[in-house]
Parts: structure tokens; C-alpha cells; sequence
């Protein structure tokens, strides 16, 4: 029996759970975790520079091991449904899994971004009732996060790598730990000066008394 909806989660050990609130009217999918990311070997984004801008472009693959969880889950979007609901995580990473998966469906009907940050009834049928298009905004967070990661992170592990032999340096933690090193730097060669707030009350001719400020003191001497 053909069902009316199919709903594409990331967890496969959620699926029983929103299969008991759903219904038998819905299909529930798994994409169990990101099925798309940037290979592993090479930094694998494009820079290109337009008069003093620049564009980064990704390149990204289907991650090893996922190929039959991507061709399942095209090949389910291709029957007659009356809508498709994305319910991946609402952070920049589910929200990234969601664009990946929307990219690859052959779908004839609505493809909708439904987010919930609770497994109850309520939430999970307000969350496809209220169903839309996925956040662009956290697409592109997700986006920045993994280019800055093999731009900064990639550069920075290889160092590390070879002078000590150690792990990697982190992700985008690199990229954070030298913005922290430049202001500790500037913090560090900031060089003290005394001064001090000048404030008089003044008699005007006329007996008036007014508040001044001297915010432009002359020398010293």
C-alpha cells in the first residue's frame, strides 16, 4: 500500500519512535548522519577571485560507505507521494544533511523542511504542519564551517603533524585560537598611560553655575 508521506530523519533509532506517533500513513528514512560531505584526501575547494572578491566553492561526494543510504532514499523519492519532510536536526548540521538530501531527491511532489528539537506528538506534527523551505542562512553557516575547517584546519594539522608528530590541531578551533593569539598580542603590548577626568564647576558673570569638561587637555607642563 502506497503511503502519502515520506519523512527522512538522521537517527535510525528514531525511527520506530516517529513511526508510532506518525502513523501508518507515513514512511520513515534514515539518513544516518551526513550522506555528503567533502572527500577526506585534498582540501577540495575551489578559490576564485573576481576583482578583490572571492568565492569559495566546495566539492562535495557522496561519503564511503553511504552509497546504498543515498540511492535508497532517491529511489523512495521517486513514488507518488502527496509531500517529503526533511526532519534533520535544526542546527547548521542538520540543516546542511537536509540540503544534501533536497539535492539529490527525484521527487514529483513538495519537498518541505519540517524542524523539531523534541520526539513527542505535539511537536513532530506542528513541526510538518508549520513544514517550509530549508534555512539558507544555516546552510551557509554549516557551508563556512567546513571550508574554513580544510583552509585553516587542514594547514595548520599538516604543520603540527610533522613538527611533533602529535593529532590534528582541531577544526575550526584553529582558525578561533588565532583570533584569541592576535588579541592576547595586542592586549599584551598595550602600553599604559596616565591620565585623569578634569571636571569643574564654573561661575558664569552672571552668578550662574555651570558644569564643564576639559576633553582636550594641552600640554601637561
Amino acid at each position: 500500500m502506497q503511503k502519502d508521506y515520506l519523512v527522512i530523519i538522521e537517527s535510525p533509532g528514531k525511527i520506530k519512535k516517529f513511526a508510532s506517533i506518525l502513523g501508518s500513513n507515513y514512511d520513515i528514512m534514515a539518513t544516518k548522519g551526513h550522506i555528503i560531505d567533502l572527500p577526506p584526501k585534498g582540501k577540495n575547494i575551489s578559490i576564485k577571485k573576481q576583482d578583490e572578491n572571492f568565492t569559495f566553492v566546495p566539492k562535495y561526494g557522496v561519503i564511503n560507505g553511504k552509497e546504498s543510504v543515498v540511492s535508497d532514499i532517491v529511489k523512495a523519492s521517486q513514488k507518488p507521494y502527496k509531500a517529503i519532510y526533511l526532519c534533520t536536526d535544526p542546527d547548521r548540521e542538520g540543516s546542511g544533511i537536509a540540503k544534501h538530501v533536497a539535492d539529490c531527491l527525484k521527487a514529483q511532489c513538495p519537498v518541505l523542511r519540517a524542524t523539531s528539537t523534541s520526539i513527542t506528538k505535539d511537536a513532530i506534527f506542528d513541526a510538518l504542519k508549520n513544514a517550509g523551505s530549508i534555512d539558507q542562512y544555516m546552510v551557509d553557516s554549516y557551508e563556512a564551517r567546513r571550508i574554513l575547517d580544510r583552509l585553516t584546519g587542514y594547514e595548520a594539522s599538516f604543520t603540527v603533524k610533522t613538527a611533533t608528530g602529535g593529532r590534528s590541531v582541531g577544526r575550526v578551533q584553529s582558525a578561533a585560537l588565532r583570533i584569541l593569539a592576535e588579541r592576547e598580542k595586542e592586549i599584551q603590548s598595550f602600553v599604559p598611560e596616565e591620565y585623569w577626568d578634569i571636571d569643574a564647576n564654573l561661575l558664569t558673570a552672571h552668578k550662574e553655575t555651570i558644569k564643564a569638561k576639559l576633553s582636550k587637555p594641552g600640554d601637561k607642563e
